[in-house]
């Protein structure tokens, strides 16, 4: 790695810790407990990197970002925070962080992750749009569970990403409220949800009027891996004929425990 990165947190441990893994990878390391610090280095043309705490002494680092940007827009910002809540991870992710990473964090994850943001510092990354205020409470998902945090940042990062996303998971491990959790924050979140099921296909001779009713927005296809196989056609088709301001696609796969249970029901002989 080449270039120089600047730290705020207030924690000296971790400004330590980072100093010395940043310095051994062959970065020059700015390090300070000030975001007023942070702040005066980013306008004096410091730095090809920040990586930045949350909950400062003088402030907030997610709300940092944005003068970061305004200032100097090609500067990747990597925030870090105690607070591992969806919320912090939405917030970090629409100030147009670089990333986020929760603490504890695994550093030699992070430092794959300065690597690539030194990396790509010449790359634009800008944002399609800004998501409103949440509060958690209104948010249909909650915990503090690693699993939970690492489930945060995948959600931050596909919420707005025009691509098809497939969820998978155990019958009951809330695959459906994923779905609803990435278009709720996502930018198409004004859009209509429209949830097909295997039914659906089964009676709509065709699907392009789920398409239709969903627009541009999301069409979830809720455990259709077990259609039989002209309905499964008719999906298909319907995929190739999307456009491209048609809805985004997502899909949840029936899990094996389900149709093993199903295939137990039919009756035999």
């Amino acid at each position: 790695m080449d270039g120089t990165v600047l730290v705020a947190d207030d924690d000296r441990t971790i400004r330590t810790v980072l100093t010395q893994a940043l310095t051994r990878g062959g970065c020059k390391v700015h390090a300070t407990s000030s975001l007023l610090t942070l702040k005066r280095w980013v306008n004096e043309g410091k730095g090809d990197l920040v990586i930045t705490d949350v909950i400062m002494p003088d402030g907030n680092g997610i709300e940092l970002v944005p003068e970061i940007k305004s200032v100097r827009p090609e500067l990747p910002v990597i925030v870090i925070s105690a607070q591992n809540t969806i919320v912090t991870a939405i917030q970090a992710t629409e100030a147009d962080a670089y990333h986020y990473l929760p603490k504890p964090f695994d550093l030699p994850d992070l430092m794959k992750r300065v690597s690539r943001a030194l990396a790509d510092k010449s790359q634009s990354r800008a944002q399609a749009s800004r998501a409103d205020e949440f509060v958690a409470e209104d948010l249909p998902l909650v915990g503090r569970s690693p699993a939970m945090q690492s489930l945060y940042q995948v959600i931050a990062r596909v919420m707005n990403a025009d691509l098809p996303i497939l969820i998978t998971g155990e019958s009951g491990t809330g695959k459906s409220l994923i779905a609803r959790t990435i278009h709720d924050l996502g930018d198409r979140r004004t859009m209509p949800l429209v949830s097909a099921t295997g039914a659906d296909f089964r009676n709509v001779e065709e699907p392009s009027s789920l398409v239709s009713r969903a627009r541009n927005g999301t069409l979830l296809l809720d455990e259709v891996a077990d259609l039989p196989l002209d309905a499964q056609t008719r999906i298909v088709r319907m995929l190739d004929d999307l456009q491209e301001d048609g809805p985004r696609i997502m899909a949840t796969p029936m899990d094996r425990s389900t149709a093993a249970t199903r295939a137990a029901s039919q009756p035999v002989g």
